[in-house]
């Protein structure tokens, strides 16, 4: 293939996040959830600022250690973060977008093989994974295969024409090719001044864009790296009856996870699990390898408290964590996690922090999380732009390198769960009923359960 220098126009993600988890013992530190007022835009400094975070973030990675350069206040202004920020979501979607095709991405299909597994068995695409988060660049070898370089292309030639690729957000930048890379850079806006066509096997000079067949805009795909996507403008799905099983509603009720009777405090045992123990402005801050208890700790929680139960009652359920992003009103990337519990010829998607039941809705349609957003200007959801989710089974994080073991990993955080339960309900629990172990399912409910599995009462979730 010939080396040459191309400057085009490209479209790539230029924000980056991170999760909650932040060091009492070394870690660079994050302000998730300090954002004072929603609906605040994001400023070039913090989002410059986020780019040394990540330096520091691989650094401490490496060597277990937080740099010394690294040692104080890595944010100016912690209060422009929003509290559901995703963390490293343009990588992702770049990345996703490079490699869809090594991806799959749903665990109920034969293969499952997620991004978090390629970035563990691929050194090389870990190493620019790591690099992009830092620097903004983006570099495909050439000699990666056909596929992942003509996407790398691709990306590219939405961004020359205008186009959104499959939920990754526009920037201005450019693209060159660079030793044995094809590499993009987020950080310089420059005008088309050497275009490129696809020629055989070869990126060629020229002085007027020409395509083949091989190269195309933009991909018409389901999938963008592990996430599924609803395109704007998808009609909302409608439930399939007006009531619910009895013994889901009673058991998501026993679970106390985010259930209290009417006129009770709901949100109890969430404010205990976030707020209890070295809170700093509503959030937890941990050790970045010691667990916390955040959106998808309760998702697994409620998910294992569910199969445990409810199994003995309904031998074909499945269930899986149900993990979503969206843009929020100023272009933010949030994301959150619910249940996905399939009972029957129907799905159902549970709030766990709330108790809040959705459904049912057909098993043979997607599941949409998007039932629990509410649009700008009133929520923080722009339904102008898509909105991507993906099935995550039990105890495996949504997302890999920056989400820390499930809750229960850690005996502390059992402990706690045991102590926020009592408060807020003086009830004792065993923690193992919210523990989802394959091998050992405990003991399901069958008989005594205190409802009817065949009998359809009205959803009186909040």
């Amino acid at each position: 293939m010939k080396r040459l220098l191309i400057v085009i126009a490209v479209s790539l993600v230029c924000v980056l996040g991170a999760r909650s988890a932040v060091g009492q013992v070394g870690w660079p530190e994050f302000p998730l959830g300090r954002q004072k007022q929603p609906g605040q835009v994001m400023s070039e400094q913090t989002r410059l600022e986020i780019r040394t975070w990540a330096r520091a973030y691989w650094e401490f990675m490496d060597t277990g250690q937080r740099p010394a350069w690294a040692q104080g206040p890595m944010f100016s202004r912690p209060e422009e973060i929003p509290a559901n920020w995703v963390p490293f979501a343009d990588a992702f979607d770049v990345f996703g977008k490079i490699y869809q095709h090594r991806l799959q991405p749903d665990p109920r299909l034969p293969g499952y093989y997620t991004f978090g597994d390629l970035l563990r068995d691929d050194p090389t695409i870990l190493q620019a994974f790591r690099n992009y988060t830092i620097t903004g660049e983006l570099k495909t070898q050439f000699d990666a295969d056909a596929t992942a370089l003509g996407k790398h292309v691709e990306l590219a030639l939405s961004g020359l024409f205008g186009e959104q690729a499959d939920g990754v957000l526009l920037e201005t930048s450019f693209i060159l090719a660079e030793g044995n890379d094809l590499k993009s850079d987020t950080k310089i806006s420059v005008v088309a001044s050497t275009l490129y066509f696809a020629d055989g096997n070869d990126f060629v000079v020229g002085n007027e864009l020409r395509f083949d067949t091989k190269v195309s805009v933009v991909a018409s795909t389901v999938y963008l790296g592990d996430l599924a996507v609803i395109a704007p403008g998808t009609p909302l799905p409608t439930p399939a009856r007006p009531e619910i099983l009895e013994c889901l509603l009673e058991w998501v009720k026993k679970s106390r996870l985010g259930w209290g009777s009417p006129g009770s405090d709901r949100g109890c045992v969430p404010r205990c699990l976030y707020t209890k123990d070295t809170a700093v402005d509503g959030w937890l801050w941990y050790d970045y390898f010691a667990p916390g208890f955040d959106c998808d700790d309760f998702s697994d929680a409620m998910l294992a408290w569910l199969l445990h139960h409810l199994r003995g009652m309904y031998p074909n359920m499945e269930g899986y964590n149900l993990w979503f992003e969206w843009t929020d009103c100023n272009g933010n990337p949030l994301g959150h996690s619910v249940v996905y519990i399939k009972i029957g010829d129907y799905y159902y998607i549970i709030e766990p922090q709330t108790g809040e039941i959705k459904g049912p809705y057909p098993a043979s349609s997607t599941p949409d999380p998007r039932v629990f957003l509410t649009p700008c200007p009133g929520g923080d959801y722009d339904h102008n732009k898509p909105v991507k989710w993906r099935l995550v089974p039990p105890n495996e994080r949504p997302k890999p390198f920056f989400e820390p073991p499930p809750w229960h990993t850690d005996p502390f955080m059992q402990k706690k769960l045991i102590d926020c339960i009592r408060r807020c309900y003086g009830d004792t629990i065993n923690p193992n009923d919210y523990i989802w172990d394959p091998n050992n399912p405990g003991t399901p409910c069958t008989t005594g359960c205190g409802c009817d599995p065949t009998k359809w009462v009205p959803n009186t979730t909040p």
